[in-house]
């Protein structure tokens, strides 16, 4: 379903200053989608503010966001004349992935853990009742829960920082070499980790 803005707000200027170079706005997925678009073609700083982007790309006058346009609007928009729809979601992807890394530290855990809160969305398309509580946090405890009740567990450990959230982690070998039926995938799954110190 396209997004939809109310007239005259920052995101409907901006929605118009692209559309006018073909980009099919119908197919934006959401106010990140269009704000990075946005960036792309005018090549204006992504603040995330829409107000501030807006302002940044009208200063750029008609001449300057043709100039822009004409350079970036076919990597944009791709050969096939507008962007391919996984777009949205490839960018969503990114931005998840750039959430983990900043999650990897114990400080920046805890303040995942303190700022986590409900997020109540409708559960009709999902055919609940009433609402789904979404809070990130406790999200992830249950998915990683599942994953251990369902005994993949060792998927886990190619997640440092999801070891480090929840205040695990894997040990040194030598560590557990008196013990027994110890499984060594964790450790070749630590060796793979690109931010692994170098074996002494």
């Amino acid at each position: 379903m396209a997004m939809r803005w109310e007239n005259g707000s920052p995101e409907r200027k901006i929605e118009a200053f692209i559309g006018a170079w073909g980009v099919k706005t119908g197919d934006i997925v959401d106010t990140d989608h269009l704000l990075e678009l946005a960036s792309r073609i005018f090549e204006v700083e992504n603040t995330g503010l829409p107000d501030r982007m807006m302002a940044a790309i009208d200063a750029l006058g008609p001449k300057g966001r043709r100039a822009k346009a004409q350079k970036n609007i076919e990597a944009v928009m791709g050969d096939a004349g507008r962007f391919s729809p996984d777009w949205g979601k490839e960018f969503r992807e990114q931005q998840a992935h750039a959430a983990l890394d900043q999650a990897a530290t114990p400080a920046a855990l805890h303040r995942m853990m303190d700022n986590s809160k409900p997020d109540m969305i409708d559960g009709e398309p999902f055919d609940c009742v009433g609402e789904l509580d979404i809070d990130p946090a406790q999200l992830l405890r249950k998915v990683v829960s599942a994953v251990i009740s369902a005994g993949r567990a060792d998927i886990l450990w190619e997640f440092p920082e999801v070891l480090a959230f929840f205040g695990s982690r894997i040990p040194q070998r030598e560590e557990v070499a008196h013990l027994h039926n110890v499984d060594q995938r964790m450790f070749d799954a630590a060796d793979k980790w690109p931010n692994r110190k170098p074996r002494a």
